[in-house]
């Protein structure tokens, strides 16, 4: 039966199922097609899922040829910082704003190189450049630079990329100028470490072991293109708390440590080699050839070493430690916790055996001894400058169980200050200053690790614990309490303080010792 004059509305309003049946059919609804349908068709050519960006040589003031990176993006030419200062180039101050960046970053302007110069091809352009102190690249030509030049593209064949420029001062001139992939862009064959614009791989093709080893302590930083430890955010840090009362260290001196020093005479004698002090270590401390002092003062150094040979140390083997009557063994504050075991990595082959001679020194000086326990921990290798292998211990397991000393580490601008305009200066180095320091018994567990020859751990202060930076600094100071004018220590190092005078007197010479007229009074 036709119903004539009824709506579409009136009959939902009537019908329960009529409703129910309209929303199932216009249901929006996400249906793949299947394989071989019609509606999808896959183009035959290739298609790149990410395509590098591409830079140019570029002569910087006539003076320096840099690669600039190419971005159509980006509203302003960008200069870093490190550059500006390689160049010597006037930056005004005065023009500073906030860059935003493409992830939604800000970037602080530091300033502005205004009409700075760029040679591209032989085509010269100017450009008012903004300095950044951290990015990628050290020069970014962006569409000032571009749109000045009237930039074209041309992408060829083989994939190579070309542009083409007008010369603004001479109408008519274009210049074809090949392009390169931004260096990077490249970095799967192995780890890319750049320093200014030396380029240097650490080989190993895609080494899992050396991302492995580099891992556990460092991050690569894609920005500067180095590796750095990791961020402060990212630190695994200790856990506050009350400090248990037995953790506290002793520190006496037993006796006046100045009433035993070794009588050093004006009139230094003939300097004779001893056991320690070699012909090889003095020439390799330069003393002999130091042209700042006197023949007699030369020799007035040489004293003062042979006196004191036994606290002088080249070697492992040679090092002592502080005396645990005077500094009671370090005890590590820990809550409580279950035992860690992080897997070993593998040593290098091509630096076994180095690791392996490192070890056993370290056995014979008695920094490690053989261990049995439930932890342990990682380590790996750093290369050093001239060859010798150095090995890190990875402590973060026992720094995030440690109650936290709350010291704050020295100031190093303080320490600056203090060594300001001196006459003379004399540097101290302890030689693996935590070694100095004994690990108490029970505390030695947690820095239990497995070598080529066996398991071991640590008895003395380990290097990467979260505590050790405090303890050693303080052992340090309170060694030199009775010298701090003259004797200033950050962690280690300890630089001896001359006077703020080299006692000059009118006609230019200089004052000299009462005693010996060819040693200077200042020295």
């Amino acid at each position: 039966m036709e119903v004539p004059n009824i709506r579409v509305r009136d009959l939902l309003a009537l019908s329960r199922e009529l409703r129910r049946e309209m929303v199932d059919q216009t249901r929006t609804q996400n249906k793949v097609p299947a394989v071989g349908a019609a509606l999808v068709t896959l183009p035959e050519m290739p298609v790149e899922f990410a395509t590098p960006l591409r830079e140019i040589e570029v002569v910087v003031m006539g003076r320096r040829r840099k690669m600039g990176l190419l971005d159509e993006s980006s509203e302003i030419v960008i200069v870093r910082e490190d550059l500006c200062k390689e160049l010597g180039l006037e930056v005004n101050k005065k023009r500073r704003m906030t860059m935003q960046t493409t992830n939604r970053g800000k970037e602080e302007i530091q300033g502005c190189v205004e009409y700075l110069e760029l040679e591209v091809g032989g085509v010269k352009m100017y450009a008012h450049a903004f300095v950044v102190q951290i990015v990628l690249y050290r020069l970014l030509l962006g569409r000032p630079w571009q749109k000045g030049v009237k930039l074209g593209k041309i992408e060829r064949v083989d994939g190579s990329v070309e542009v083409e420029i007008s010369d603004p001062g001479e109408e008519g001139k274009r210049v074809v100028v090949p392009t390169r992939e931004q260096i990077g862009e490249r970095l799967k064959g192995g780890m890319l470490v750049l320093g200014s614009e030396s380029k240097g791989e650490v080989q190993g093709k895609k080494d899992i072991l050396t991302k492995a080893i580099l891992a556990s302590s460092f991050t690569y930083n894609g920005i500067t293109q180095c590796l750095v430890y990791k961020k402060v955010v990212n630190r695994v840090r200790p856990v506050p708390g009350t400090m248990p009362t037995n953790i506290r260290i002793i520190r006496q001196f037993l006796e006046d440590p100045l009433r035993t020093l070794s009588y050093i005479s004006p009139h230094p004698p003939t300097f004779l080699l001893g056991v320690r002090l070699t012909h090889a270590r003095i020439e390799e401390l330069g003393l002999l050839m130091n042209e700042f002092l006197w023949p007699e003062e030369k020799e007035l150094v040489a004293q003062v070493l042979q006196v004191n040979e036994r606290g002088l140390a080249w070697e492992e083997t040679e090092k002592e430690r502080f005396r645990d009557e005077y500094f009671s063994p370090v005890k590590i504050p820990v809550q409580e916790h279950v035992p860690w075991a992080r897997k070993t990595l593998p040593i290098p082959p091509g630096i076994r055996e180095k690791v392996i001679e490192l070890i056993r020194k370290k056995i014979d000086s008695g920094v490690y001894e053989p261990s049995y326990s439930s932890y342990r921990h990682q380590w790996f290798i750093v290369t050093k400058k001239d060859g010798n292998v150095h090995i890190v211990h990875n402590l973060t397991s026992l720094n995030a169980v440690t109650i936290r000393d709350t010291q704050e580490p020295p100031l190093v601008y303080l320490y600056a200050e203090q060594c300001s305009v001196c006459s003379i200066y004399s540097e101290l180095d302890l030689f693996v200053g935590y070694d100095h320091r004994t690990l108490v018994e029970e505390s030695r567990d947690y820095t239990t690790f497995d070598t080529p020859l066996g398991t071991m751990r640590l008895t003395v202060l380990p290097q990467g614990w979260t505590g050790s930076v405090g303890i050693f600094y303080n052992d340090v100071v309170f060694i030199l309490q009775h010298e701090m004018e003259r004797a200033l220590n950050f962690l280690d190092d300890i630089t001896l303080l001359g006077p703020k005078t080299q006692y000059e007197q009118e006609d230019g010479t200089y004052e000299v010792h009462s005693e010996n007229p060819n040693i200077c009074r200042f020295v």
